[in-house]
């Protein structure tokens, strides 16, 4: 996660942006009972696409590519096959991960700490989960990996920095199915109060998890 360009992000957010002044507001969050609240996850967003970031340990050898990365926490995204990997983009390959559903990568990143030491700059949420919800978020980050019937993927290409990787994803990119509904989805998994209707743009997609009983923005 890193800022980027207005040029890398513009013309997905622009695409949006009607879509994001219309959505509904998220349900009011009943309180978390105190003795669900065990572990943590962290969304991060750098002004269009959101990423979750939760230490390894609570992976626990579930996402076997996460062999592939150092690090004592894990970042996951999810985003368009052609437009998440490049590095400068055209309009081409803008207006047709947006109009057009086309298939997606997951991005894996391996880091040294916590997101809000890593990204002091961009917003961060910390979101407290239960047993039971981290079972389910992590399942689901499980299985958004496209492994073709093998018990691992291989990466498709290096990721966008460090030492990251991209592999294949189930699921496709469109307008109406981002990077950040994809997050909203995972979420809502371990925090089913949390709905994903709605959420295009990254500001909706943090304004949905501030409104989550017990979070909290740890950065900036």
């Amino acid at each position: 996660m890193k800022h980027l360009p207005a040029k890398r992000w513009a013309w997905i957010a622009l695409a949006g942006l009607w879509l994001a002044a219309c959505a509904p507001a998220g349900p009011t969050a009943p309180p978390l009972p105190e003795e669900e609240a065990r572990h943590t996850v962290y969304v991060v967003s750098n002004g269009w696409h959101g990423a979750l970031v939760l230490e390894r340990a609570l992976v626990a050898g579930r996402i076997p590519e996460a062999a592939d990365v150092e690090g004592p926490w894990l970042e996951l995204g999810w985003g368009d096959r052609e437009y998440y990997p490049s590095p400068d983009p055209g309009i081409g390959a803008a207006l047709s991960a947006v109009m057009v559903p086309t298939p997606a990568v997951m991005h894996l990143a391996g880091l040294e700490g916590p997101p809000q030491s890593v990204y002091p700059a961009l917003e961060t949420v910390a979101v407290p989960v239960g047993e039971t919800g981290l079972d389910r978020l992590v399942e689901g980050l499980d299985a958004a990996f496209d492994r073709g019937g093998a018990e691992r993927a291989a990466p498709s290409g290096p990721g966008l920095y460090g030492a990251s990787f991209f592999y294949p994803a189930h699921g496709s990119f469109h307008l109406f199915h981002t990077c950040n509904t994809w997050i909203a989805e995972r979420l809502a998994a371990a925090r089913p109060e949390l709905s994903a209707d709605g959420i295009v743009t990254a500001d909706a997609l943090m304004a949905r998890v501030r409104e989550l009983a017990g979070a909290e923005v740890v950065a900036p």
